[in-house]
This record gives C-alpha cells, structure tokens and sequence, in this order.
C-alpha cells in the first residue's frame, strides 16, 4: 500500500482533488470521511486505479456556517486567516454575523472592501475606518483597477487564508487578480435582487505567487447564527467585550441587566449605537429576547 500525506485543494461531491508528493490526485472519499474540506491534510491510498482518501489528520483550525437542511458544516480547515470581502454597499449586519461566525472558529478577520472604482473611495474608506479597530485589519481595493492590490498581496503573504463573502462582492476576480492562472469564474451582479450569481461552485486552493495560499469559497447569501448560544454572540464584539468585564453581573448579555457597562458605554460613545444595534439584531436570532 503506497500512503502520502497531501492536501485537499478541492472537494466536490464523492471525489477531492489531493495535493501530495508534488502531484494532484483526483481521490474519492469514504462516506465515513464526507466532512472533508479545502485545506484539510489527509493520507491517500494511491496503490488502487482511483486514489482514496483513507484518513483525514487532525485539523489546526477549521471555520463552519450552517447550510439549509444540512446543519452546521465546516468550510475550510488549517487557516490562518480569514479575509471577509465586502464593498461599500454591503450591509454591516451581514458583515458583523460573519466577524461572529469566525471569532467562533477562533480565527482572525481581514476585511476587503472591494469595488471601491465602482462605489467611490469615500465610503469604502467610511467602511474601512469603521472596522479596523474591530478586525485584524480593513483594506480597501479594486481588483477591477488594481488598486490597493499590492497591499492585499502583503497581507496575504505566507497565510492560509480563505475569501468569503456574499455573492456578487468580487471574490472570484480578487483571486483571477492573485493568480492570473486561477481562471475563477466570475459573474455579474442581479440588477433586480442586487445580489451576484454563484459563480464559484466550489471551494478551491490556489498557491500564491508571493507565498501562502488562498481559498476561493462559494458565496454565501444567507449566514444563519441561530446555532449560536447567546453569550458567545459577543465574541465577535471586540469593543463590547473591552467593556463586559465592567459589567454587575458575570453571565450579563447586555440587553436590559442593571449595572451594565456595555449600554454606558454606548450612552456615551464608546461603543457604537449602531454596532450595539447589529449585536442585538444578532443576539435575537439565537432566540434571546432583547
């Protein structure tokens, strides 16, 4: 039996595409192995006439969301960072449910706020400045121009990082951008729903010409948190959490609790209105009463 360690660059349906001893393996995968993902390091049987996934190793990290109908599923596995792509025009809501999702998978955000040639660089600079604090760092690109690219190139360096975002916000042309060899599909946005088609249908690894690797995933229009208990909404909350050790009471959600620091500092500023207005809407759909 001839057993390498690879890499899973690519996964759909019962087959995976496995990077392993400088070649790529088209593997199929075990039904007992099916929660296998882009990113994850596994052991192929390569003696057989089709290559088989036969373990999957632990995983370093792993980033999930809830799929309709089919429960909580991870995404990709052995990141180092997640880059969240958004333009000027995205909601903050949708943005702040998936700075939650990934501080959940213990994992830092770096936020792309992408189309600025379309949308105008003043709001995509308002976006930028209104994150940063909040993130790891906030960006502010086209990869229709080009600007701002040669700064996402840094910070991509020597990470393993995954583009998410909802459809429409340019991950797939970021990443033909990136590796002009990628051949990502990409799409227009729907004049009537204003949102984009799925032009990316599955998950892919790509090595970086400048070092590291990149993740192009399929979008994701909807970004369910219900699965979330209540307490653990404020994880994605860096400025909230500056101020929930303050707070009278240790298991406080910040809703209506007396002697919560959270709604003082909000009162005064400290923390943003609108913000703590997102935490809320967000604590609601775990099912908390605010």
């Amino acid at each position: 039996m001839a057993l390498l360690e690879g890499r899973v660059i690519s996964r759909f349906g019962q087959q995976a595409d496995v990077e392993a001893g400088g070649q790529v393996f088209r593997c199929a995968v075990r039904r007992k192995l099916a929660d296998i993902v882009c990113g994850d390091k596994v052991i192929v049987d390569t003696t057989s006439p089709t290559p088989v996934i036969t373990k999957r190793l632990p995983r370093a990290t792993v980033l999930k969301r809830r799929l309709r109908y089919q429960g909580l599923k991870a995404v990709a596995a052995n990141l180092t960072q997640v880059c969240l792509v958004a333009t000027a025009e995205t909601s903050t809501l949708v943005i702040d449910k998936y700075i939650v999702a990934v501080a959940l998978s213990d994992l830092p955000v770096l936020l792309v706020v992408n189309k600025a040639d379309l949308f105008g660089d003043a709001a995509a600079d308002a976006l930028a400045r209104q994150y940063r604090p909040v993130t790891k760092d906030a960006i502010i690109c086209s990869a229709k121009s080009g600007t701002g690219m040669a700064t996402l190139r840094e910070r991509l360096k020597n990470q393993i990082s995954v583009l998410v975002g909802q459809s429409g916000v340019g991950k797939s042309t970021i990443t033909n951008a990136l590796i002009p060899d990628a051949h990502a599909d990409t799409g227009e946005v729907s004049e009537t729903s204003g949102l984009g088609k799925h032009t990316t249908s599955v998950a892919r690894l790509y090595h970086l010409p400048s070092g590291g690797d990149l993740i192009d995933s399929p979008g994701i229009r909807e970004f369910s948190l219900d699965y979330v208990a209540p307490d653990e909404v404020q994880r994605g909350f860096s400025d909230i959490l500056a101020y929930a050790n303050q707070c009278r009471f240790r298991n406080c959600l910040h809703v209506k609790e007396p002697g919560c620091a959270v709604r003082a500092a909000v009162q005064e500023q400290a923390i943003s209105p609108h913000r703590y207005d997102n935490y809320l809407k967000i604590l609601a759909e775990t099912g908390q009463t605010v």
